[in-house]
């Protein structure tokens, strides 16, 4: 897959180099992030079978009059809402949040709101338990609370005016026409009309909120999604500094990130102004193409790293050395010779298997059932190794493996020798690889991997090009904020 994955992502660049997509628009906002990021997903879940993850918030499916109470009460609710006044705004959903104890903690905003004694973090999407134990409560504004009231004025506009959106799409159907394999819905022209109007809907709860904190800085995660369109383009607006927080793989193989080549002379509305990453890769692909005013990169650190610092009970890691295996929804549940290296040294290593966020509970059952037949299931921890945070597992890790996850950043900052074991993920790190801060395994042999794993056991990475565990949370963050106010 990852070869057919290359060739889609330039088929899309080729294209961008072709057409004039920056100039296409629907209303005032600049359309070809929604379309480049959408193709790529289309075809992206043809490969899983799969339709995409829900990203949006939900909307009403009931009838017209509950529809309006619903709203009503949306309203009355914002009306009794009681938020700070603050500088940091964060924005995020509950699969950013991971286990600690008995609080579920937001592992990329969180430490910054504990650093810095302030913040609200809006959420878009929630859990179902509204009993769950979240991480400085106060601070956190559920978004799905107050989404109604926004719905009912935009279908109240739209009945009242009527307004047709101006669509300016030129030589779009040409462009269409060699994506015929991978269109969707979202895509074509009405498609794209309807995310438009979910965008500014989201946009106006997200400028209702940093007027009424006067937030300055905006952090959201994961900005190809509507809910974070929406606050790029509210921070646009109301001239907020716009971040996405990096969370995980930022490499060519991610088509939100890479190469950018055709900009408006103001950039996108729906990108963000800054793109914090955490290491020196990561920094050089954005830097590649955003050297212009509108889009900027600043590598920061990542602030869940502060995490490894947690104590645990000390018979968590002191049995045989631990291999991680961070696991991800694409392809084979576990692949057969990963199958075969576990029989070969489950006898010498504690093997810790985790899951992936977005892991499918089918998907995880599947590898629950491979491990059983193949009577391993009582060799392979998989508790511990996806309830505790990453960073504190990767502080006692022996060998750190992964596909293309971007914990192969994380185990490279903490030293922990880290293999690559598919052709994505050599591609994706290849200055790590070349660095030789990354291993790779890409072979599918189970005595090569055997043998590396051995190999490279009581080592520490070659930290080279990434910023360590090490580093001061606060002292970046005053530094961006130098950073930003310099450039405006």
């Amino acid at each position: 897959m990852a070869n057919e994955r290359s060739q889609f992502i330039k088929r899309i660049l080729d294209a961008e180099g072709q057409y004039p997509v920056e100039s296409w628009k629907i209303d005032d906002i600049h359309v070809w992030p929604l379309i480049r990021i959408q193709l790529f997903f289309s075809w992206f879940n043809a490969q899983k079978h799969s339709s995409q993850p829900a990203t949006m918030a939900k909307t009403a499916k009931s009838g017209y009059l509950r529809f309006i109470w619903q709203g009503i009460l949306s309203y009355i609710r914002l009306k009794q809402l009681s938020v700070p006044v603050t500088k940091f705004l964060f924005s995020g959903a509950y699969t950013h949040r991971i286990k600690i104890r008995d609080f579920l903690y937001n592992r990329y905003f969180d430490p910054l709101i504990d650093k810095i004694g302030e913040g609200v973090l809006l959420e878009y999407q929630r859990l179902d338990d509204r009993n769950t134990k979240y991480s400085h409560r106060k601070s956190v504004v559920e978004l799905e609370d107050y989404l109604p009231w926004f719905q009912l004025k935009y279908a109240v506009k739209n009945a009242l005016f009527k307004e047709k959106p101006v669509v300016h799409l030129p030589e779009y159907g040409n462009f269409l026409e060699q994506f015929n394999d991978v269109i969707n819905n979202n895509v074509q022209s009405a498609g794209l009309c309807r995310l438009v109007l979910q965008i500014k809907m989201h946009a106006e709860i997200y400028e209702y909120f940093i007027k009424r904190t006067k937030a300055k800085y905006v952090f959201g995660l994961c900005f190809y999604n509507v809910p974070m369109y929406g606050m790029n383009l509210a921070a646009r607006r109301l001239g907020a500094v716009s971040v996405d927080m990096q969370h995980g793989t930022q490499g060519k193989s991610h088509i939100a990130y890479t190469n950018w080549s055709r900009l408006p002379a103001r950039g996108y509305e729906l990108l963000p102004r800054w793109f914090w990453v955490w290491d020196e890769s990561s920094y050089n692909l954005i830097k590649e193409w955003s050297g212009q005013l509108q889009h900027k990169v600043y590598q920061g650190g990542n602030p869940g790293l502060i995490l490894k610092e947690l104590e645990y009970p000390y018979q968590l890691f002191h049995g045989k050395p631990i291999i991680l295996y961070t696991l991800q929804p694409l392809g084979q549940a576990i692949e057969p010779y990963i199958i075969e290296t576990i029989r070969l040294t489950f006898n010498e290593y504690d093997w810790w298997l985790r899951f992936h966020p977005r892991h499918a509970e089918t998907e995880k059952e599947e590898i629950r059932k491979l491990l059983e037949n193949n009577g391993l299931i009582h060799e392979v921890n998989m508790r511990e190794s996806n309830e505790l945070p990453l960073p504190v597992i990767l502080n006692n890790t022996a060998v750190h493996l992964s596909r293309f996850s971007g914990s192969v950043i994380e185990g490279v900052q903490m030293g922990v020798p880290t293999i690559v074991i598919d052709q994505t993920g050599a591609e994706t790190f290849w200055e790590l690889v070349e660095a030789d801060a990354v291993k790779t395994c890409i072979n599918a042999n189970p005595e090569e991997l055997n043998g590396l794993i051995r190999k490279i056991t009581g080592t520490k990475a070659n930290k080279s090009g990434a910023a360590g565990a090490s580093f001061s949370l606060r002292e970046s963050l005053e530094n961006f904020i130098q950073l930003t106010d310099a450039v405006q």
